[in-house]
Order: C-alpha cells, then structure tokens, then sequence
C-alpha cells in the first residue's frame, strides 16, 4: 500500500517531521483520525525509536485526543522517562564541559545532542545513550585528567594496552562514564575511523563549526554540511529507521536556507564519501522529498557504486520493508569483539569467540530477515538470506576498515584464543576478567553489563 494511502504509516513519517506547514499539519489530523488499530501503530513507533518526537508533536497539534487513552498514556510515560534520562545526563556533561572551558579546550557537540539543541530546539526528542564530542587530538591527555578528577571511569577497549596508546590508531577514545552513570561520554578527535577509505579534512571542518548554547555555555557545532556528512557517515547498512533517517531530512528542514550545496559537494570530493552520502541522501528522500536533495544526488551518482544503488532500490520498495528492517546486529558484533578483547581468561575467551563469530556466521531468524530487508518472507527467500547474510556483514565491516585489516583481525582472533589456551594451564582463577574489572572500577557487576550493553 502507498505510504500516502496508509494512515498508519502517514501519521508516523509526518510526526517526525519538523515545522510543519498546513498542507502537513492537516494531513496528520486526517490520518490520526482514520487509525482503526493503535496497538499497531504503538508497535511500529516503538520498532522505529520515534515514539518521544511523535508525543511532542502530537502534543503541539493539540490532536492527543484522538488517541486512545491508553495508547497516549504509554506514550507519555516514555516520553517522559527518556526527558529524565536525557536531562540528568545533560547535567552531568554540564559538569566536565565547564571544566574544559577553563583550560580552553575546544568541544564541538555532535549527533543527537546536537540536533536536540539546533534542529528540533528540543533535546529530549529521542533517546541518547551518550553524549559524542568532538576535540582536538592534541587535547586528549588534558581531557582524561579531567575526566579523572571528576572520577569518571572507562570501560572496554578495542585496541589492548591503556586509553592513550589505543589513540594511535583510533578516532575515538574508550567511553568514560560518570560514578552516578547518569553520563556516558564519547570522546572523538575524528568523525570517522583512520582505517576506513574516506578522507576527511579537520582543519576545514573546525574552521566551519559554529557557536550555540548548552546547559548555559557557549560551545560548538558542525555546519549543516558537516553534520549532513556525520550523519551519512553514520548511518549503518542494516541500522535504518525511522529514527535515523528524521535527523537527515529535518536538519535540511531546519537549514534549508542555509545549506550550501556547492560546498557540500566540495567536501563529499575532497572526502571521497560519494557511497555513504548517496546511500543516505537516497534513502531519506523516500521518507520526505526534498527537491534540492535530488539534484544533488544526479551531481555524485555516476561515482557510485553498484551495490549501494541496488540496496537503495531493494530497502525502498514498500513502506511495509522500510519500517520493519532496523536492525542492530553490527552493534551487536561490535560488542561481542569488544567483550572478546576485553580478557585473556581461556574459557571466558572461548564463550566470546563462539558469541563473536555465531553473531557473524549465524544470526537470529529475526536479524536475517530484517537486514536482508524482507517482509513476509516465504522459505525460498529466507533460506537465501540464510546463506548469503554472512557475506553482507562480512563486506559491511569491510567497508569501514578495508578488506585488508578485515582479514588480519580476523587471524587475531583466532591467534589471540590460541595463545589464551596454550596460557590456560599455568593459570589460576577465581573469578572472570569481567568479574575483576567490575571489582577494579568498584561498580557492581550488573551495572558493569548494562553499561556495555547500552553502548552503541
């Protein structure tokens, strides 16, 4: 059924759009109130991590009522449980962002943070595990004492060896929390790993950045531009909602005056980011068109390749397929290598290596079919994801670090629990790597694994 035609499905892509014309506002009221199952509705929403943003908006139609009482009651306790969360969280990031103006340390606010101060001037619009920063490299020493003297701790490393020797060839250092746990803090000096093949010019993007407001301080921004780039960046191959694509289309809502396209597409070249922009770009339009967009996507598309074109043309072929194929499996791959890294312990090793590659080799049902972009899927189809499902997060990962670096973190693994086995027998052990890195934080061990579970 054509999106346009489905109140459901209607209701749920305006409802995320920001400054709503009449035309948009009138639409919404019609299909509110053509909505016969909102139980449905309720689950798409909340499938999509957009039900904050369709309270707000809801709410200033001043159309709740159309809703039943139960469904908005369910609506409004999330909302507010996610305004709590977010709030004590920026009060927290109050603290160490004061301390780095004193020692004139250059911060930039970036994705959801941002957005909730810039784009939808609201910053509970939806749920943010963290706040992501960006500093300069050079910063970076200066910025772990601070978060040190305000006790904060890290947790998890890709790379072994403490947080500073990991900088080297990282983007990002390891996420510090505060001892209340209200704050989890993503400290990059990068927009994106030095491993992936895109290219990206620091010194220009600080020269772009511009002021705005905080929790009562000055601080620093990306240009629209910029942002447009983190965000097709970040957009991952499966990791597509509702959610992540209302961020896109609203930031040009918000902008549209402002953006500059001839200076976007001189960072998209300098970066060589032809692939992830047209990916996002193309994605979002099917969402909320936006005419500027599409002239620009004719400008990059002879530099893009043939898989993101046909994955476009495959993920967009219903509303139904575009809002049930979210997944955050690569998240969860990404963790369990994080788990795995995390200790020497042989059969704790062997549990996290069967985790790591059974996430890779052999996905949940639910997983294959939604990053197989399926719905309904008969046996023929699912048994072709089965097999080919595999190969897609293998060449997904490898977008992000080579095929090259791919394939020696691959061998690591495979070294690295070897080598934990051949130690295995000259070791004692009464408790886990995981259990005496709780003990060593002092933080109870659940806290321990909720922490790492919410990090994305």
């Amino acid at each position: 059924m054509d999106i346009n035609n489905n109140p459901t499905d209607l209701s749920l892509k305006l409802l995320t759009y920001i400054d709503l014309d009449e035309r948009e506002k009138g639409q919404i009221l019609m299909a509110v109130q053509k909505i016969d199952n909102w139980d449905s509705w309720y689950e798409i929403a909340s499938f999509n991590k957009i039900l904050p943003i369709c309270y707000y908006s809801l709410k200033e139609l001043n159309i709740q009522h159309h809703l039943p009482a139960d469904i908005w009651l369910k609506l409004e306790n999330e909302a507010n449980f996610i305004r709590n969360k977010n709030q004590l969280r920026n009060e927290e990031a109050a603290f160490f962002l004061e301390e780095f103006r004193k020692n004139n340390i250059k911060t930039a606010l970036l994705k959801g943070v941002a957005f909730g101060e810039i784009v939808y001037k609201n910053p509970y619009y939806k749920r943010m595990n963290d706040i992501d920063i960006l500093i300069k490299k050079e910063d970076i020493v200066i910025i772990y004492n601070i978060y040190d003297s305000l006790g904060y701790f890290y947790i998890g490393e890709r790379i072994s060896g403490s947080k500073v020797n990991s900088d080297r060839v990282s983007h990002l250092s390891p996420p510090f929390v505060s001892r209340n746990y209200d704050c989890v803090i993503g400290t990059q000096w990068g927009i994106k790993t030095p491993l992936s093949p895109y290219k990206i010019n620091y010194k220009a993007l600080w020269e772009r950045t511009n002021k705005t407001q905080f929790m009562g301080g000055d601080i620093l921004v990306l240009s629209p531009e910029d942002n447009l780039l983190h965000l097709c960046l970040h957009l991952g191959y499966f990791k597509i909602s509702l959610r992540d694509m209302m961020d896109f289309y609203n930031l040009l809502r918000a902008f549209q005056d402002q953006f500059n396209w001839n200076r976007f597409f001189q960072i998209v070249e300098e970066s060589r980011t032809h692939n992830p922009v047209y990916f996002g770009l193309k994605l979002f339009q099917y969402i909320c068109p936006i005419a500027e967009v599409e002239i620009f996507l004719d400008r990059i598309k002879d530099k893009v390749g043939t898989f993101y074109k046909n994955a476009i043309a495959w993920k967009t072929r219903s509303m139904d397929v575009f809002l049930h194929m979210h997944s955050d499996h690569i998240q969860t791959i990404e963790k369990a290598i994080s788990t795995f890294d995390s200790t020497s312990y042989f059969p704790e090793k062997w549990v996290y290596f069967r985790k790591l590659w059974g996430c890779i080799l052999c996905p949940p049902n639910t997983e294959i079919v939604r990053m197989s972009a399926l719905y309904s899927p008969s046996w023929i189809q699912f048994v072709s994801a089965r097999l080919t499902i595999p190969f897609k997060i293998l060449r997904v990962i490898a977008e992000e670090v080579g095929w090259t670096l791919l394939f020696l973190l691959t061998i690591k693994t495979f070294v690295a629990l070897i080598l934990s086995l051949a130690k295995y027998p000259f070791v004692s052990r009464n408790q886990s790597d995981t259990e005496a890195f709780a003990k060593k934080l002092r933080i109870p061990m659940d806290k321990l694994v909720e922490l790492k579970e919410q990090f994305q």
